[in-house]
């Protein structure tokens, strides 16, 4: 037999998830987590000879305040929004590996050495792209998933990686977009070149993802205080 879930557990797992920020799936199943230590901390107290009802207010009173309990589990969704955000910023030196199709020459035509400006450009995307994706790397590690207790605060890792993404999405998409129009100026066929038009669907969406995940990453670093 188990304690009904009713309006005292509902209520206050409805208070918890209103202050939590992070990964969908992530969330839930914390939720799910407090959940069931709610239920069978009912349970017990119905077993000791409570009614149900008083059970679970009981139950609930000894849990703590919602957002005491979303403190801690904030920390978790937090190294959670991170390592998604640190996986997809780590893949972005294989994105980048579209970037030369950027430069485009008429089909059929002898092949060029593309200018020394653009090569320039193309090298400089590419060592950016390197550089985040070690960061991210690094980053993912810090925030392994091994346990709660990590070396570092998860809110420092996941804010800096959220800021290095913004700006290394910024630098790229402007410097991808120079190349673009660059390429279009020196023949506007380029505008309907399959390669070109694939390479700049996809960065633009691998761009537009991270910095989606960016800001949630930053949302998720908000400090919440405890109540005295």
């Amino acid at each position: 037999m188990q304690a009904p879930t009713n309006t005292e557990i509902d209520d206050y797992l409805r208070q918890l998830a209103g202050e939590l920020s992070g990964p969908r799936r992530l969330k839930r199943d914390l939720l799910t987590e407090a959940r069931g230590g709610l239920e069978d901390a009912a349970l017990a107290y119905t077993r000791d000879g409570l009614d149900p009802r008083a059970a679970r207010r009981r139950a609930v009173a000894e849990f703590g305040a919602p957002a005491e309990l979303a403190r801690l589990y904030q920390t978790e969704l937090t190294a959670g929004q991170g390592r998604r955000l640190a996986l997809l910023v780590a893949l972005l030196p294989a994105g980048m590996l579209t970037s030369d199709l950027l430069w485009w020459q008429p089909p059929g035509g002898a092949a060029e050495r593309p200018p020394t400006r653009f090569l320039i450009l193309v090298e400089t995307l590419d060592w950016t792209s390197y550089l985040a994706g070690a960061a991210a790397l690094l980053a993912f590690l810090l925030l392994g998933s091994a346990s709660r207790r990590r070396p570092v605060d998860p809110r420092l890792v996941v804010r800096s990686l959220a800021v290095l993404t913004l700006g290394t999405a910024g630098f790229v998409w402007t410097l991808g977009t120079f190349a673009a129009v660059h390429a279009v100026a020196e023949d506007s066929r380029a505008l309907t070149w399959p390669p070109m038009i694939a390479a700049w669907v996809l960065l633009n969406t691998m761009f537009a993802l991270m910095v989606r995940w960016a800001v949630r990453g930053v949302v998720a670093t908000r400090v919440r205080p405890v109540p005295a």
